[in-house]
């Protein structure tokens, strides 16, 4: 089981779990599998709350998986590969 409760000094500090975008209760990672995290990244003090707001005043941590980062790669391919297309279709339609 994790403990949301990161202890520091004389206060309890519980931070902003973003799994894939989302923001998640510290439950979630429970269920989440080490292999398929691709990143963590830790956001605090004004970075946190630049994103986050008040939601974020005790930091973020946000964590990709694996699956995350290959749907965003193949988006920008699939992205790259309809601007292509379009700009065919363009010059062919249009000759100089």
């Amino acid at each position: 089981m994790i403990d949301n409760n990161l202890v520091v000094g004389n206060g309890n500090l519980k931070p902003l779990y973003v799994i894939d975008g989302e923001k998640q209760d510290a439950s979630k990672l429970e269920s989440l599998d080490p292999n398929n995290i691709s990143s963590i990244e830790v956001l605090k003090d004004k970075s946190a709350t630049s994103l986050y707001g008040y939601e974020g005043k005790d930091g973020v941590i946000k964590i990709t998986t694996k699956a995350k980062k290959l749907a965003d790669s193949y988006k920008k391919n699939l992205k790259k590969r309809r601007i292509s297309a379009l700009s065919m279709l363009y010059y062919t339609q249009n000759p100089s």
